[in-house]
């Protein structure tokens, strides 16, 4: 939509970004640079090769941070700058006599798109020998522009003016699921006559079975108030973000799931390392590998920020039950005995860890247990993990008369 001495300012900003990411002092003038800060002899250029080189010179930081945001609102400020009042953090006059009243202005508003498509499979036994039992299966894939309530102020899309740029999978882009849901009641001694029959008679069992995929995990970009956000222009930050990912330069091979004992010698996840204090527990099994994978999102060259993760997380499984006994005392009084037990078998479930390629030195290590629900379908997560308690046992008592 910007454009200048024929190149726009993505293209522009694309060519000056590789240069100085890579390590060239004195980059290639880019028409639209020295269109829009007043030409060579304009007074934010004038000491340097070219408009370019000064833009390279005084705002490496930014650029190579790939802060798109805080670039423009520099430029917008400087001496020479010809595209006149494009932020609402300009000054309404000119010479700055009034000064500005708002540093930017977000916009909210319910358009968007999402799809999701699934094959769902079930099977389901009756009463067999006193087994009931349904088995479900789903596998589907959930695609969007994002899931928040239209009321959020914390998230944006990457680009207004191209939503499809903000597409991709959705945070509860759950591939697979599974359930077992199986019921027993014992028919032996189901009339609990005499004392064998009213110890061992009128038993059920009921456990539940849970399993799924990892759900999308975000690679993010940045830390502190700028995390996600302004790669692509699209906000300041300040706590705000959007839906943005580092980029794959390649097919990713380090898979989801658990690796113990990892040390590395340097670089990435050097925080999990023993003698660090570290859990030991990785992601991946060769950090560094996959950490080389990654870059981050250039415009001009990149038009999507990656939806809510470009990799998956740890998968989850959990297993509940419920016990019960049925007491009968008399033909009119009796009691059901309740035992609900949630992860029986007290599996241990880690947390997804924290990817940013801006913290290598926490690349894929495992930190915590996910404590925060069950798994997804049936309780809460955390950081959209699947999340599983430590084992709990709840007992009940329920009279009848």
């Amino acid at each position: 939509m910007t454009t200048l001495g024929g190149q726009s300012f993505a293209n522009a900003y694309a060519n000056l970004y590789q240069q100085v990411a890579s390590g060239v002092t004195t980059p290639t003038p880019q028409p639209f640079f020295e269109a829009a800060l007043g030409g060579p002899s304009s007074a934010y250029c004038a000491t340097s090769a070219s408009c370019t080189a000064a833009v390279a010179s005084k705002q490496a930081a930014a650029i190579k941070a790939t802060q798109v945001y805080s670039l423009w609102n520099a430029l917008n400020a400087a001496p020479g700058w010809t595209l006149g009042r494009t932020l609402l953090s300009s000054p309404a006059q000119a010479g700055g006599s009034i000064a500005s009243q708002l540093s930017s202005l977000e916009y909210f508003t319910n358009l968007g798109y999402g799809n999701y498509n699934a094959a769902f499979l079930s099977l389901t036994a009756r009463d067999w020998h006193g087994i009931t039992a349904r088995s479900n299966f789903t596998w589907s894939r959930a695609l969007g522009t994002g899931d928040l309530q239209q009321s959020s102020s914390a998230i944006t899309v990457v680009d207004p003016w191209n939503l499809h740029a903000s597409y991709g999978s959705q945070p509860f882009d759950i591939r697979f699921v599974y359930s077992l849901l199986t019921v027993y009641q014992s028919p032996y001694f189901k009339s609990q006559k005499g004392l064998m029959g009213r110890v061992l008679g009128g038993w059920s069992i009921s456990p539940l079975f849970t399993a799924q995929s990892g759900a999308p995990l975000q690679v993010n970009v940045a830390t502190g108030g700028v995390s996600d956000a302004q790669a692509f222009g699209e906000i300041y930050g300040n706590n705000n973000r959007a839906f943005e990912n580092a980029v794959l330069t390649g097919p990713f091979t380090g898979g989801n799931s658990l690796h113990y004992n990892v040390s590395v010698p340097s670089g990435a996840g050097v925080n999990g390392n023993p003698s660090r204090g570290g859990s030991g527990i990785n992601l991946f099994a060769d950090p560094n590998a996959t950490y080389a994978l990654f870059r981050r999102p250039i415009l001009g060259l990149d038009t999507t920020g990656g939806g809510a993760g470009v990799i998956r997380g740890l998968p989850s499984w959990a297993l509940d039950a419920t016990i019960s006994k049925d007491i009968r005392a008399t033909e009119r009084f009796g009691a059901t005995l309740i035992i609900q037990i949630t992860n029986v078998l007290n599996h241990f479930q880690p947390d997804n860890p924290t990817m940013n390629i801006d913290s290598p030195q926490t690349w894929g290590v495992i930190t915590s247990q996910s404590t925060d629900g069950q798994l997804s379908g049936i309780g809460g997560t955390a950081h959209g993990v699947p999340t599983i308690n430590p084992r709990q046992m709840e007992f009940g008592l329920r009279l009848r008369f």
